[in-house]
């Protein structure tokens, strides 16, 4: 394992270990599922996983929702995410929790995430550069 990525400084509860072999490095694509909560509330906010319902104009709409493509290190997601995310063999799947200053901080997102909170993720790694676990 890269020494770089072995140590990570967020609180980390593995559910189930990885191949302990394959960790993933910047500028390559991973597959992941996720289920981000708020800590206060336990509310789930965003996720990868299920099914959920939405309304549209007065329509309902079912989406099925399919593992995040990424690529780790581009700046699109939260820093605590990315850092989960070098941390963690594929296969494994691990709770991390994150702080405001390495999640969305004073701003928040939108209505959803409240400014300074702390989120507690569930990340499952499914593949690294087309590579999947079994």
């Amino acid at each position: 394992m890269d020494p770089a990525y072995s140590a990570c400084p967020l609180p980390k509860i593995p559910e189930k270990t990885g191949d302990g072999e394959h960790f993933p490095k910047p500028g390559e694509k991973l597959s992941v599922h996720f289920t981000c909560a708020l800590v206060t509330t336990g509310e789930t906010v965003d996720s990868s996983r299920g099914e959920h319902v939405t309304s549209q104009n007065g329509i309902t709409v079912r989406k099925t929702k399919h593992p995040l493509e990424l690529t780790l290190g581009s700046s699109e997601n939260i820093k605590g995410f990315e850092i989960a995310l070098a941390s963690m063999s594929l296969g494994e799947r691990s709770s991390f929790r994150i702080p405001a200053e390495l999640g969305y901080g004073s701003k928040g997102k939108g209505t959803a995430i409240p400014p300074d909170a702390e989120l507690d993720f569930d990340i499952e790694l499914l593949g690294i550069n087309q590579m999947y676990s079994k």
